[in-house]
Parts: C-alpha cells; sequence; structure tokens
C-alpha cells in the first residue's frame, strides 16, 4: 500500500509539473490598410485577417497603447469595449472587416479575437512615423526580438529539479518503511 502511495504521488507530482497555465496567444495574422496615421483623430482602416478556424465569429476592437508605452502593463482597462464590431471568417481561415476608430497620440493596438478568447490577431495602427507605418505595412516591427510566447529553458530546468527531488524523496521514502 505504501508503495502505491508512492508511485500515486510521483504521478501526482508529475502532472502538477507538467501543467502550463491557459492563456490566449496570436493564432492568426492581421493586416491593417491603411498601418499608420499622419496625426491623432478618427480613421477608418481595414482589417484583414488569416490562419483563423473556418466559420468563427471575431469581434475587433481597438485599445490604446498603455500610458508607460509598454506593452506589458496592456490589460483590459485599456480597450474599448463598447465599440466591438463583429467579423465572420470564412471557411478558408481568412475575412475582412471595415472598421472606424479614433486613434489616440499613443497610437492604437488593434484586436482581432472570438468570444472564447482562443484565437486572436493583434495590428498596431502608428501615428506621424512615417517609418513605423511602413515597417508596420511591411509585416516587421523594425526589432529583432521576438515576443517571449513559450517555455523558457530556465522554467525546464526548475520542472526537472523538482521531478528529481520528488522522486529522489519518494525511493527515500519507500525505503525507510519498506
Amino acid at each position: 500500500m505504501k508503495k502505491f502511495l508512492a508511485a500515486l504521488a510521483l504521478v501526482s507530482m508529475t502532472m502538477v509539473a507538467f501543467t502550463g497555465a491557459a492563456s490566449a496567444q496570436a493564432t492568426g495574422e492581421m493586416v491593417l490598410t491603411p498601418p499608420g496615421v499622419a496625426e491623432a483623430g478618427e480613421a477608418t482602416f481595414g482589417v484583414e485577417v488569416s490562419g483563423f478556424t473556418g466559420g468563427i465569429a471575431l469581434f475587433v476592437l481597438p485599445c490604446e497603447f498603455p500610458d508607460s508605452g509598454d506593452m506589458a502593463e496592456f490589460d483590459a482597462g485599456t480597450c474599448d469595449t463598447a465599440n466591438l464590431t463583429p467579423m465572420q471568417v470564412g471557411d478558408d481561415g481568412t475575412g475582412e472587416a471595415e472598421v472606424t476608430f479614433d486613434v489616440p497620440e499613443k497610437g492604437l493596438v488593434i484586436i482581432a479575437g472570438d468570444a472564447a478568447r482562443t484565437e486572436s490577431a493583434v495590428g498596431v495602427v502608428v501615428v506621424g512615423d512615417a517609418a513605423g507605418a511602413e515597417a508596420s505595412a511591411a509585416g516587421d516591427s523594425g526589432s529583432d526580438d521576438l515576443a517571449e510566447t513559450g517555455v523558457e529553458t530556465g522554467m525546464l530546468a526548475v520542472v526537472a529539479g523538482t521531478l528529481v527531488a520528488g522522486g529522489a524523496m519518494v525511493v527515500a521514502a519507500s525505503r525507510r518503511f519498506s
């Protein structure tokens, strides 16, 4: 019975260690036309998406950049949830819509996502920066840095260490009580 409990504890620790946090990652792609505006104010954009599940309904949502300009501080409070625009994705996973939003001085983040928050795409509207507008049109942020979207190797090392320590504890406990 003690060996069974030790094995059950090991299996439970393994399941907990390999369970990841659920979060919506950008799954589709978005192209905005135009990708930038000369000055802040109301502007109309063509939104084209691809890479989504066929037949899904999306909503296009405008969000302001955080005051600090740091996208790590981006949250639902910066989004205008009263200004949702519905978009239907075709069977081929593509869709398009025309939206009109008020673009603030800092710029605008436009998000297209489904109601379940499992599929999404993001586009950025820059204000008054011709180079940034060209980079956005080309799909290049102008930086070689990529977003952290997966498990880091440091986290894998922590998980492996936890599993080894847990296994050693189970083996030591099973020798002591056998």
